[in-house]
């Protein structure tokens, strides 16, 4: 599978509309670092798990579309095992690699979504796959950003979308301080992760035929071996990246005393996540767009529903 080459530097290239998504997180070669590490993440923990119900060998032709693809990781990674289909990946900033590195059916394009994806025919996409949105799309911007990709979609096509909550669960005192803090800074900006994972099903339109709902908790720390080192990695990175945003909202001064304060913080949070054994739940939903003549489906499984009650995952761990 081909590696991800990151940019020299990333440019400062961006989609202009008057809406933009969210930019809680600063768009640069660290943020692009840590998309490849949450792709990485999700390639070991839920490959061949979390996957549409077809083979993409039988899409000779097909066109696929990643909706806010960041870096392209997933695109690249797609478009090199499955050479025949054409990848195409938008976001509204420029952190995509050399066209050079790119496969030859892999297009990376800058493009503001929430202007409706008109760059694009409708019926005019295999599958469509959203991953990681709840942090630049609104509680009401991801919903009208489905509508506009159900309507790319071919009959017979499929949606995919991928979300975390991004909550630590059996979290430490520190840890859950600054979970917190995340989440009412991200609450502040019309951003809710927890309420948008819990009604990934009600974004999908009514119509949609053999939806599925999955749901797994992946281990956050050494005590999960690899898997757990690297949702360790994203969720300090994600902790860390927020911070100026968390002192912004909490009038908090940002000088030498704050930093090491923070940093003692996030030495104790390293700490925590080992002791209560500290863990992340995510969350995949496909639906598949009825076929002209198809009749509407039933009403759609709640994730809400399986998400009332989170249990550490047990894993047996290698050495």
């Amino acid at each position: 599978m081909q590696t991800y080459q990151k940019p020299h530097q990333v440019s400062p290239q961006r989609a202009q509309s008057p809406t933009k998504p969210l930019q809680l997180l600063e768009c640069d070669e660290e943020e692009a670092d840590r998309i490849q590490l949450k792709n990485d993440l999700v390639k070991l923990a839920f490959e061949g798990e979390f996957s549409l119900p077809f083979d993409y060998r039988d899409l000779p032709s097909g066109r696929i579309l990643d909706v806010g693809c960041g870096p392209g990781s997933w695109c690249i990674d797609l478009s090199t095992k499955y050479p025949r289909i054409q990848v195409i990946g938008v976001d509204s900033d420029d952190m995509f690699p050399s066209k050079r590195n790119l496969p030859s059916n892999c297009q990376l394009l800058v493009c503001n979504v929430l202007d409706g994806l008109k760059e694009f025919p409708e019926a005019s996409f295999d599958v469509i796959h959203i991953r990681f949105m709840v942090l630049s799309f609104t509680t009401t911007q991801y919903p009208q950003v489905v509508k506009d990709c159900w309507r790319l979609l071919k009959p017979g096509g499929y949606i995919e979308i991928l979300e975390t909550d991004l909550t630590v669960h059996s979290p430490g005192p520190i840890t859950m301080k600054l979970n917190e803090e995340m989440h009412e800074v991200s609450i502040s900006r019309g951003l809710n992760p927890r309420r948008q994972t819990d009604k990934l099903s009600e974004l999908i339109p009514s119509d949609a035929i053999n939806r599925q709902v999955k749901y797994r908790s992946i281990p956050i720390g050494v005590w999960g071996g690899r898997i757990g080192v690297l949702c360790r990695d994203d969720m300090i990175n994600m902790l860390t990246k927020f911070q100026p945003a968390v002192q912004d909202y909490y009038k908090r001064e940002n000088n030498s005393e704050a930093k090491v304060a923070f940093n003692q913080n996030i030495n104790t949070v390293l700490r925590e996540m080992d002791q209560y054994k500290s863990f992340s739940n995510y969350y995949f939903y496909t639906a598949q767009k009825p076929f002209e003549q198809s009749p509407p489906s039933s009403t759609a499984p709640s994730i809400s529903s399986s998400r009332r009650q989170h249990f550490a995952p047990s894993f047996n761990f290698k050495s």
